[in-house]
């Protein structure tokens, strides 16, 4: 096979199981992956690497690319294989059934939001030299017919590509179902606080009432009679009070409930 050698002079993986681009002797990236281990004596490092199977989608021999290209098309998750500017050279079933169309030889910034560009071709940038600070990004792409935005949550891998550039696969993953949570959590906190915070004004308000009823209480000993001028006014009182209570109660229930 063609000698190979790390791109940038830097070591072959950081840690076992690492990705790791290597440049073949005709000038191809290969993008490897690698599990090294240190030899017995602790003297040397013995390393085994193998060439990554997204090079399947990019000339590899066609028993390989058969079997890739099988679980590739099955993937109940869309992918899609874009070139070294970032377009899409593949995509599968699932990514076509995702956007709603078929995005072959459109640029993945394309399909998000304006708000999103900027930071997806950032991130798409230090992906593919291995520099990025996380390996997920969380995008909305742009509205379908519905006119509803999609929420997805990307991940991304290099892959060589054939103009010996580096590409790169790309996961997409429906985060709609995920917002649609956050906001049922969301809204349960705004209901949780709300029910606090009525059920806390509530007591209050029940203390005061305790007061005017004990007021009332004194009253009806002075002018409890019919015949009182100040009878009238005590009861109208009394059946405010018991009116009032009786709100407080359901404000309460209510609260409990939420």
């Amino acid at each position: 096979d063609a000698l190979l050698r790390p791109r940038g002079d830097r070591r072959l993986a950081a840690a076992p199981g690492g990705n790791v681009l290597l440049r073949g002797a005709d000038g191809r990236a290969l993008a490897c992956r690698v599990l090294e281990f240190a030899a017995p004596a602790g003297s040397a490092t013995i390393g085994y690497l193998w060439r990554s199977e997204a090079e399947f989608l990019d000339g590899a021999p066609a028993e390989g690319a058969g079997r890739f290209r099988q679980a590739f098309d099955a993937a109940p998750v869309p992918i899609c294989v874009l070139d070294g500017d970032g377009r899409i050279q593949q995509g599968n079933p699932a990514l076509r059934a995702f956007l709603g169309l078929d995005a072959t030889g459109r640029a993945l910034v394309e399909l998000v939001v304006d708000s999103d560009v900027a930071r997806l071709a950032a991130w798409l940038r230090q992906s593919a030299a291995g520099a990025a600070e996380r390996n997920a990004l969380g995008i909305a792409l742009k509205p379908d017919r519905s006119g509803e935005e999609r929420p997805a949550t990307l991940y991304a891998g290099p892959a060589p590509a054939r103009d010996g550039r580096v590409g790169l696969v790309v996961h997409l993953l429906d985060a709609r179902e995920q917002r649609r949570l956050e906001r049922e959590v969301a809204r349960d906190q705004r209901i949780k606080t709300l029910g606090a915070t009525a059920a806390g004004v509530a007591h209050e308000f029940n203390n005061e009432l305790q007061k005017i009823q004990a007021a009332c209480d004194s009253l009806f000993t002075r002018h409890g009679t019919a015949s009182d001028p100040s009878f009238e006014d005590v009861a109208q009182v009394q059946n405010s009070v018991n009116a009032a209570k009786e709100i407080i109660a359901g404000l309460l229930a209510s609260a409990r409930q939420q």
